[in-house]
């Protein structure tokens, strides 16, 4: 039996009207030899721990204990302002940053704590999730 190609068989399921054969087609997601979406590993397969130092003021992600990524912040009477976020250029674009952006935000909201978000990447998260508006003050330009 003969392989056939990626482009045949995405465009014989486009022809059926199979939604995640066009989605893919559109994407141009990489597929395996047999045909299936390649995905990457999950993040899942690190241990990552993310906390909160207050003694640097800043959220802190450990991928199997080495620091990768931070999330600062400094603390007012009544709102805490996230400053900056940093993360390993070898880590970016994993997911990584928006699972420190929201246990950062988790952790204020769940103190009570007004969220001013300084930090350009925390203002494109905040805007990206409306569900946290109601917690936020935002910073006169």
């Amino acid at each position: 039996m003969r392989m056939q190609s990626r482009r045949w068989r995405i465009r014989s399921a486009v022809r059926k009207k199979q939604p995640a054969a066009a989605a893919l087609h559109k994407r141009r997601v990489p597929l395996d030899r047999r045909g299936n979406a390649w995905q990457s590993l999950p993040m899942t397969s690190k241990d990552i721990r993310i906390s909160r130092n207050e003694g640097l003021g800043r959220y802190e992600l450990r991928l199997d204990g080495a620091l990768v990524g931070i999330a600062e912040y400094e603390e007012d009477s009544d709102s805490v302002a996230l400053t900056h976020t940093e993360m390993e250029s070898d880590y970016r674009h994993q997911g990584y940053s928006s699972r420190l952006a929201k246990y950062a935000v988790e952790d204020i909201v769940s103190g009570g704590g007004r969220i001013k978000p300084y930090c350009s990447y925390m203002a494109a998260y905040l805007k990206k999730h409306p569900e946290y508006s109601h917690h936020v003050s935002w910073p006169q330009d």
